[in-house]
């Protein structure tokens, strides 16, 4: 059994051996890769890495799985085989029927084979149970049946040997009949024509003009002839059993068909009343397959022509074995028959061959003429192997529980590598993705639970960190628009405090020089003209530091607004009224287009002043001699008020966007009336009511639009 330990050992350490291979092989090429080049090493990837490791870790177990799987059953077999092994010779004898010639009991009655009927009988009896040699049975519980399921197919061998150790039967090509007719027999009308024992044909003959290529081709196509060959018809020499033919024909089982339906069609006739194939012969309704020879030709001898029915074939073993010598040295033979004949021969010694790769059992029986029990005359010496290959065997039986569990282990790999990348790399690699991309959001489904703790855990620490980076995001955001804010504040304060200046300086100015006259003296019928301009100055100074108050109060939310119930048509119409002077004055027409009454809820006062302060804004800066157009209605559920002015040319965009800004003038030399705090005055009350200002360029000039809501 020291062979099958060794066996044993490397099932179990080849795929030990391959899970090595695998698990440092990319290792390996990546250290090579490192000592070729002077680039950095590229780690592996961990998906790579897992797949490899899980793929060899799951072929490691299955591969000793299998091992010990095959070991199991390959030893069972090895046993088994043994046990069947042992009574081989002795089912030989009795497949070729050597009790029934060579009994002693029989022998005592005078039944011996050479008092048969036939003396051929014993050669066509070892002929047939030749032929059943991958048919053999020893006994019910280890039957073919059992075997076959196990898939163990053994290889068997039984020759024939006279006293001088010259070849009778076995180890040759042969097919035999278990029945003939001479040609006499067959062509009279006998209704039931005289029928021979069994014989037989040596298919020695082989290569380009093989005259046996026929009858080969039909065995090699169904295993049997029997099946397709009806009757055969040799020419030859008749040597007790053994006919050595010199022409042959073939009766096919198709060709007797159609020469029976020939019969019934013309005879009308049963199938019953053509039976027989030689009623059918005679009667020339068969065509027979010409297959070598010439049964006219002049050999010498007398020839002989008969009919054999049921027509088998007899092929030796043709696999090669291998076996171990007595000194340990590798013998190879052609197949089994060559064994045992190389043994008769030389007296082959063979060593140890019963091991899990085959199991190898030889034997010989003497058969001795027993006419005269006091001479002891050998007659027949009958040689017989055996032999199995139990591990062969083992895994041709266990090729699909292979196939099976190597795909049940693949999917087993495949459905730990979607769970491992589902549960642990896949969060691993989303957590790095995101550290790399700016800490985006995770797309983590809720129908997945985190089962795992650790990738659980770096999600939840990703999202604690994501959460701390966007509050400090936030906090350096609003601490920017704070600070540009600031910026911009302080920017508006001294652009403020600059048109305030500049605003103020002129009256100042003229204040101070009038002042100054004053009190020179100069021009003394001019003090009461004096008096009046710097009344007027100081008017201004005032309502300007009025106007800079209001809009502050305005901007910081600190006045209150009234709920008035007023129609905003009729108000503008009113304002109208009162600046009709000043449109007169500039010979301007000032229209308010028809329209139905527009009832709103707002302050009164404060939208009369943005209404004032839109039209006079209108009335200023309209050209001498032309028009003033307003409107007042309800657009899109908002109460509007527009006026519309022409202008020399229309507003560029960047001056619409600061026309509403305080001190805003398009006139760059600041011509003109006006405070130039109107319009953002304007804007202050219409927002504080929920309202909108707008303006753009129509066809002709400019117009200034406010909404309010209802």
């Amino acid at each position: 059994m020291s062979r099958n330990v060794i066996w044993t050992l490397i099932f179990i350490l080849a795929p030990l051996l391959l899970l090595l291979l695998l698990f440092f092989l990319p290792f390996s090429l990546l250290g090579e890769k490192k000592r070729r080049k002077e680039t950095k090493r590229r780690p592996l990837r961990s998906l790579t890495a897992v797949t490899l490791l899980l793929s060899a870790a799951m072929l490691f177990c299955w591969g000793l799985n299998m091992a010990a799987l095959t070991w199991v059953t390959a030893e069972e077999n090895y046993h088994r085989c043994r046990t069947f092994s042992e009574g081989f010779a002795d089912w030989a004898a009795k497949a070729c029927r050597m009790p029934a010639y060579y009994d002693p009991a029989l022998a005592e009655q005078g039944r011996l084979w050479r008092q048969y009927e036939h003396p051929g009988d014993l050669a066509f009896d070892i002929e047939s149970g030749l032929r059943s040699l991958p048919e053999f049975t020893l006994s019910s519980r280890y039957s073919p049946t059992l075997l076959a399921e196990r898939n163990i197919t053994p290889e068997a061998a039984i020759l024939f040997l006279d006293g001088e150790g010259k070849l009778l039967y076995g180890g040759r090509e042969v097919f035999y009949f278990p029945f003939y007719a001479p040609e006499e027999a067959w062509t009279t009308n006998a209704t039931e024509p005289q029928e021979m024992s069994g014989g037989w044909v040596d298919l020695s003959r082989e290569g380009e003009d093989d005259p046996y290529a026929r009858l080969r081709e039909i065995y090699r196509r169904d295993g049997t002839l029997r099946f397709e060959v009806e009757t055969l018809r040799i020419s030859g020499y008749l040597e007790g059993t053994e006919i050595r033919p010199v022409a042959m024909d073939l009766l096919t089982q198709e060709a007797y068909s159609q020469g029976t339906r020939r019969w019934q069609e013309e005879k009308g006739q049963g199938f019953r009343d053509a039976y027989y194939v030689d009623d059918l012969d005679r009667a020339g309704y068969l065509e027979w397959e010409h297959l070598f020879g010439d049964a006219g030709a002049e050999t010498g001898g007398e020839l002989t022509t008969i009919y054999a029915s049921f027509p088998e074939m007899n092929v030796p073993g043709k696999q090669r074995i291998t076996l171990r010598g007595a000194q340990g040295e590798a013998l190879s033979f052609e197949n089994l028959e060559a064994l045992l004949l190389t043994k008769a021969s030389s007296g082959l010694h063979l060593g140890d061959n019963e091991n899990l790769r085959t199991v190898l059992r030889m034997d010989t029986r003497y058969y001795f003429d027993l006419r005269d029990p006091g001479e002891k005359k050998l007659d027949f010496l009958m040689l017989t192997a055996v032999c199995f290959h139990p591990l062969k065997s083992a895994v041709r039986a266990l090729r699909f529980v292979y196939i099976g569990t190597g795909l049940m282990a693949a999917l087993l790999v495949l459905l730990l590598r979607g769970s491992l990348k589902k549960r642990l790399i896949a969060p691993v690699t989303d957590v790095s993705d995101g550290m790399a991309g700016d800490w985006y959001n995770l797309y983590t489904p809720w129908g997945i639970p985190s089962v795992w703790r650790e990738p659980a855990a770096l999600i939840e620490g990703y999202w604690a960190e994501q959460d701390r980076r966007r509050y400090d995001k936030n906090e350096i955001t609003r601490l920017q628009k704070a600070l540009d804010y600031a910026r911009e504040a302080e920017q508006a304060r001294r652009q403020l405090t600059s048109n305030l200046a500049h605003e103020l300086k002129t009256p100042l100015a003229v204040v101070h020089s009038y002042a100054e006259g004053l009190l020179s003296r100069i021009a003394e019928e001019k003090r009461e003209q004096y008096l009046d301009t710097i009344l007027s100055e100081a008017e201004r100074m005032d309502g300007l530091v009025m106007e800079m108050l209001d809009l502050s109060r305005l901007e910081a939310g600190k006045v209150r607004l009234s709920r008035d119930d007023f129609d905003l048509r009729a108000l503008a119409d009113d304002l109208l009224e009162k600046l009709r002077p000043l449109a007169e004055e500039r010979g301007l027409e000032v229209t308010l287009m028809p329209g139905e009454p527009c009832p709103v809820t707002a302050d009164e006062s404060r939208i009369a002043q943005v209404l004032e302060n839109l039209l006079s804004n209108a009335l200023r800066y309209a050209p001498a001699g032309t028009w003033v157009k307003a409107r007042v209605g309800i657009d899109r559920g908002k109460a509007c008020f527009r006026v519309e002015n022409p202008v020399e040319k229309p507003f560029t965009v960047e001056e619409l966007s600061k026309i509403w800004e305080p001190f805003y003038r398009r006139d760059k030399a600041r011509s003109g009336k006006g405070t130039g705090l109107g319009l953002s005055i304007a804007k202050n009350i219409i927002e504080l009511h929920g309202g909108r200002c707008l303006v753009w360029n129509t066809g002709n000039g400019v117009e200034f639009s406010v909404e309010l809501p209802l």
